[in-house]
């Protein structure tokens, strides 16, 4: 079957094919009549617009691109896919909410990068030599990312409030009985985990407690070793962001420790309400729907012209103590 086209809604309604598609739009000034007479013809005859027809008219792509640097690296992405599948439906459910789709991509190619259709785009990096900011930059759409903050060309970031993780969690840690806490991080290069390590020297510098952390680079094979480390330097609490939980624990038990009595343990994790909360182990969470849903629409806005403000959007954490965090002292 033919799909309908303008030219057949304005032959049915009598007008011409321009007055058709004003009155179908919403352009310029129809007489009711004529306007209500050209949706009747459009709907006896199922004519549907075409969207990428009227995108080249209106001037405008109804389209976002969310980049997740991410998704190239499958091993970094695996214990982290909570957070992102989150992330993902929240800014597709924000995007459609204000007429926008939402095309997700591992990264930007030079040559897809001159091309892309695409209104705006949010970019998500990983890796210090992730160089996808750059090429959104030449599509010439505002452009609000991550790990980019003091560059003017960006419209605007959105980040995890790295400064908040730490105290959030250190201050848990100092009330439940914990004198010596650490920071287990891991893979040296990734800008969220770097930042995390500098907010967690500060914030021992700041109480003059001494900075005890290890990172487990290059690969989780060092885990042991990680945790060896800090229970060596003599920490009674640990805060990781590295989510191989049951190899942690199974460390700090090796040394006759229990957790949640001798060694607090906190843990980086997406899934609020998944195996870990099952085990009583206290997670930290920084979920994708915390904030998605604000990104997107600041994005549409400046797309739009609402504000031309350089944006600036943190996700907040949220502490779920648990067992594995009880100490010696009642919450």
């Amino acid at each position: 079957m033919t799909r309908p086209k303008l030219a057949d809604v304005a032959r049915l309604a009598g007008v011409g094919i321009g007055t058709a598609s004003d009155a179908l739009s919403g352009k310029n000034r129809i007489p009711d009549d004529t306007r209500e007479r050209v949706r009747q013809a459009a709907q006896s005859l199922g004519y549907v617009p075409n969207p990428v027809a009227r995108a080249l008219s209106s001037g405008r792509l109804p389209v976002i691109g969310l980049v997740i640097t991410a998704l190239r690296y499958p091993a970094e992405f695996e214990p982290y896919r909570t957070y992102w599948g989150e992330l993902i439906g929240a800014a597709s459910l924000a995007a459609t909410d204000r007429g926008y789709a939402i095309t997700v991509l591992p990264g930007l190619g030079s040559m897809m990068a001159s091309s892309l259709p695409v209104s705006g785009m949010v970019v998500i990096t990983t890796h210090e030599e992730d160089d996808d900011l750059e090429h959104a930059l030449r599509l010439g759409v505002p452009v609000v990312g991550d790990g980019f903050v003091e560059d003017p060309r960006a419209a605007g970031w959105v980040d995890l409030n790295y400064g908040a993780v730490v105290p959030l969690v250190m201050d848990h840690f100092l009330a439940h009985g914990s004198a010596r806490p650490s920071l287990l991080w891991g893979v040296a290069g990734d800008k969220f985990l770097a930042r995390i390590n500098d907010a967690h020297r500060l914030w021992c510098e700041d109480r003059g407690l001494p900075v005890l952390s290890a990172c487990t680079d290059p690969s989780n094979d060092r885990l042991h070793d990680a945790v060896a480390e800090v229970l060596d330097q003599g920490t009674d609490a640990i805060l990781t962001v590295v989510e191989s939980v049951p190899e942690i624990v199974a460390a700090i038990e090796a040394r006759g420790l229990e957790v949640g009595r001798d060694v607090l343990l906190v843990t980086l994790d997406e899934d609020i309400a998944g195996r870990l909360a099952d085990a009583e182990i206290a997670t930290v969470g920084l979920t994708g729907w915390r904030y998605a849903d604000e990104v997107i629409g600041a994005l549409v806005d400046v797309i739009e012209g609402r504000t031309e403000r350089p944006l600036a959007i943190m996700g907040e954490p949220t502490l779920h103590p648990r067992r594995s965090s009880a100490g010696r002292v009642a919450p």
